[in-house]
């Protein structure tokens, strides 16, 4: 079986980052629902068929992939779900803050100025705009909460599975610019809500896996100190 995904708890694996699938890539993240499945982000788009083979190695097939989540309309996130889409068809998902520049193609926004590149239009097919809303994967439970600050339209996303809190908190670390529309003040409302939480396990955009709620908050924490 070709392809390489990394475990992070039972029916959790990283699928995609700068080592698994391409040095432009954030973490990608798939959790396993059962019969279908759903993914976090997908990439920056330079190597998506890499992600889907690791995908394939957990087990799971592309067809049964039927969410891809953006948690933020950057394209170290976001440039790979296209291809992703196509050959899964999957449903995208994002804040409606996020969809807006996704759609336009904002290369300043979205952040493809900044890796020297460009965004093809990706066309989402549901958003919302409450402080959360909740989707299923057969019986499993993902909560969408809106945390604003690092982009207008970032989420977080957590989930009950085996037992374990997880949380996939892309990008807490930041970084913040007027150009990607930052707010640093909402950010720390955010990270509030997130140790709220009080996650077992965290899934982080560059930084990989914390596997304790120790670990979880202390990590949170050296980025609000660090801003403060």
């Amino acid at each position: 079986m070709t392809g390489r995904a990394v475990s992070v708890v039972d029916g959790v694996w990283m699928v995609g980052d700068a080592t698994l699938s391409h040095p432009k890539d954030a973490c990608v993240y798939l959790i396993d629902g059962g019969d279908d499945a759903a993914l976090i982000d997908a990439g920056a788009g330079d190597a998506p068929g890499t992600i889907l083979e690791n995908i394939v190695s957990t087990g799971k097939t592309s067809s049964q992939i039927k969410w891809i989540i953006a948690t933020h309309c950057h394209i170290d996130h976001t440039g790979g779900m296209n291809h992703i889409r196509k050959v899964t068809g999957a449903d995208i998902i994002c804040h409606a803050l996020c969809a807006e520049p996704l759609e336009a193609a904002d290369n300043d926004r979205t952040a493809a100025t900044w890796y020297g590149t460009s965004l093809d239009p990706v066309d989402i097919d549901e958003t919302f705009d409450e402080p959360e809303k909740i989707i299923k994967i057969n019986s499993l439970e993902l909560h969408l909460l809106h945390t604003p600050g690092h982009s207008p339209g970032s989420i977080s996303v957590w989930a009950d599975i085996e037992g374990k809190r997880v949380l996939f908190g892309q990008d807490i670390h930041g970084p913040f610019s007027p150009v990607l529309g930052s707010d640093i003040e909402q950010w720390k409302v955010s990270m509030a809500k997130l140790l709220d939480l009080k996650a077992d396990i965290l899934c982080e955009g560059h930084y990989g896996v914390m596997r304790s709620n120790m670990e979880v908050e202390k990590f949170i924490r050296s980025f609000l100190n660090n801003y403060e």
